[in-house]
């Protein structure tokens, strides 16, 4: 429902006025603050990503290295001789520098050679056997999750590569890496304060984290971070391990499965926008005390001249054009003189529309529903042939009864629904006029709703074309009548075909033929005359050009594809083309027997850049056909005298399952235009 403002005074306009000139501003300036707090944040954002993406790549060149480190020890000689007290003393100096340590573990999994005791220390089985079962399944390097070492008595996890199967094979090569080498990694980033990072494995556990390690190292991520971070592909603002609002953005490391975080407290993220909508608050508080104090005095100095003004409108009213005094408002002056001068105008133009109205033999009728009056335009009598009283419902009642019977159920259904759904319509129907001649009327009206959606009046205009509509009726007998005659001639040609055919037998099957093309030419005509030569719907075309083949049964035929209309010149090209089509399909074909079905399809595509029509004759269920060794009229039409006539590519062929002719041609040779 509508709600209307009651009219307000000059002074509080002004104050409303004031607030509509500070508010926007207020409103623009926390917008463009928002927007920059947005883009910061967005900075802020791509900021995460890529330092959990880099760290991501980091981690990923480390395990990289180590498998490097690990594959140059495979190759190692006395690994390959079996001497592994010499291939124990090798790992241990390749691994010093990088604090880690190598196992090499048999196929049963039990520990041969491990660089963190002296060899020939008692070795028992690895406890990671998930990341050992992992190696022996997919022949490939693996990272472990983290777990306790048996022999660490803490924290690790495991990098795991096969060896040879040429030399050790099932064997395991194992480094076994502490949390705190991929510290270094993370602080080598080198963020800004309060700025984490964090490793996690694939079953969530903590691997590493930038701020409070120690602390951390080996915990879950709780169950609502976890997920979070497995489904995320873009930054987002959750709660981290130590309860604080952060935003997080989270990689994923290719060679380890791992989860690679970026973190940042949400306090630092939203602090520029807090302070400045602080700024912009005062500021806001302080201009508006200043617009509204401004509005006041100016009101005082326009409220004296507006109320000249509204003396000034009052004697308008009253065709009496009164301008005020002269005031220091320079616009009430000028408006008053202009409504005194549109008053003088407002009346010549109604003089000079009346009498166009007039002239063009244009009528209006107008209907107040709520004082149940009308008013009609000087012509009406002239057209219609009677006067309308003022009552509204008898009036209406009369002018239906002027209506053709023929026409009068229908126009009063449109006059209802145009007052049901207060939308505009038109009609064009027959009256009687009082000479009893027919007469043909075209409306078109306008309806006006009250507040509460009831029609509150009716305005409609009509005018007197029955010289357009006897033209029409002339234009379709002189089609009917070319019809007629064109048929006339087709008779003529069918009868001296069959008086030649009887001469000879080799010409019966000419004048089979003949006659058969002829008909389809003949079919194709009859279309274009209804349709006025132009606009020939494809669908339509076909069904005309098959119908006498397909008789009764008309499932036996399938249409697929969009609406396109056809120039004249392709209705009759593809015209015959179908009629070939079908008595090919009628001797040899699908509709040789009782079973045969035609699909026919078409759809509107673009061919290297130029817009193009593909159709699709397919039969099936027919009986088997092979391609003929002798052309006749009809194959050589439909395989190339068609691309001739809409310039384009045909394809015939001949599968077991029926044949198949394909039409490719370009749209503006095809469709009427």
């Amino acid at each position: 429902m509508n709600v209307r403002l009651p009219p307000l005074p000059i002074r509080a306009l002004l104050l409303l006025m004031a607030l509509a000139l500070v508010v926007p501003a207020m409103l623009f300036t926390i917008g463009l603050a928002n927007y920059s707090a947005r883009q910061e944040r967005k900075a802020i954002e791509q900021t995460l990503s890529r330092t959990a993406d880099e760290l991501a790549n980091s981690v990923d060149r480390e395990i990289n290295r180590i498998l490097t480190l690990l594959d140059s020890l495979a190759l190692s000689k006395s690994l390959i001789d079996r001497d592994f007290a010499a291939f124990h003393a090798r790992a241990s100096r390749s691994v010093k520098r990088i604090g880690t340590h190598v196992l090499l573990l048999d196929p049963e999994f039990h520990m041969v050679v491990n660089t963190r005791v002296p060899y020939g220390t008692p070795l028992s089985y690895t406890v990671d056997y998930e990341s050992a079962r992992a190696v022996q399944s997919t022949h490939g390097p693996v990272v472990s999750n983290l777990f306790v070492g048996a022999f660490a008595k803490r924290h690790i996890f495991d990098v795991l590569t096969p060896l040879p199967s040429d030399s050790l094979p099932n064997y395991i090569l194992i480094m076994t890496v502490e949390p705190d080498h991929l510290l270094n990694i993370m602080r080598g980033q080198k963020l800004p304060d309060q700025w984490n990072t964090g490793i996690v494995d694939r079953n969530g556990v903590i691997v590493a984290r930038l701020l409070d390690h120690e602390q951390y190292v080996g915990q879950p991520l709780p169950t609502d971070l976890w997920q979070a971070s497995q489904r995320s592909t873009a930054p987002f603002v959750t709660t981290s391990v130590k309860g604080e609002r952060i935003l997080r953005a989270v990689a994923k490391s290719q060679r380890s499965g791992w989860y690679i975080s970026a973190n940042v407290p949400l306090t630092i993220v939203d602090a520029p926008i807090n302070r400045t909508i602080s700024y912009i608050a005062l500021g806001g508080f302080a201009l508006t005390a200043l617009a509204l104090g401004l509005a006041q005095y100016f009101a005082r100095m326009i409220i004296g001249p507006v109320t000249a003004l509204r003396a000034s409108a009052l004697a308008i009213e009253t065709e009496k054009a009164v301008f005020p005094d002269t005031s220091p408002v320079k616009e009430v002056n000028e408006v008053a003189s202009a409504l005194a001068h549109a008053s003088s105008e407002l009346k010549a133009r109604l003089t000079r529309l009346k009498l166009a109205q007039t002239t063009a033999g244009l009528t209006f009728v107008d209907f107040d529903f709520k004082t149940n009056t009308m008013a009609v335009s000087e012509k009406f009598y002239s057209m219609f042939g009677f006067r309308p009283g003022a009552d509204v419902k008898r009036a209406r009642a009369a002018f239906l009864a002027r209506v053709h019977p023929a026409d009068r159920d229908r126009l009063a259904a449109l006059q209802a629904e145009a007052l049901a759904t207060g939308q505009s319509s038109a009609a064009t129907y027959r009256i009687i006029a009082a000479d009893n001649s027919e007469r043909w009327i075209e409306t078109n009206c306008e309806i006006s709703l009250d507040r509460d959606g009831n029609p509150s009046r009716f305005l409609a205009t009509n005018l007197d074309v029955t010289h357009h509509k006897q033209q029409e009726l002339q234009i379709e007998f002189l089609m009917r009548e070319s019809l007629h005659r064109s048929n006339n001639i087709l008779s003529v040609i069918q009868s001296i075909s069959n008086q030649t055919a009887r001469t000879s037998k080799s010409v019966d099957d000419f004048q089979h033929k003949f006659v058969q093309r002829l008909q389809g030419i003949s079919a194709s005509h009859d279309l274009l005359i209804q349709k006025g030569w132009k606009k020939i719907e494809l669908t339509a075309l076909i069904q005309k050009q098959l119908a006498p083949f397909i008789g009764a049964d008309q499932n036996r035929l399938k249409l697929s594809g969009t609406q396109i209309y056809l120039s004249a010149e392709a209705a009759q090209s593809l015209g015959l083309a179908f009629h070939e089509l079908a008595t090919n399909a009628t001797k040899y074909g699908a509709l040789r027997n009782s079973e045969g079905h035609i699909m026919l399809t078409w759809r509107k595509v673009d061919y290297d850049g130029v817009p193009s029509l593909t159709l699709e004759w397919k039969e099936s269920n027919g009986p088997p056909i092979e391609a003929a060794n002798s052309k006749g009229f009809g194959s050589i039409f439909i395989e190339r005298m068609i691309t001739h006539a809409v310039g384009g590519e045909s394809i015939a062929q001949y599968p077991s399952s029926g044949f198949v002719w394909l039409l490719r041609a370009p749209l503006d040779r095809i469709e009427q235009r």
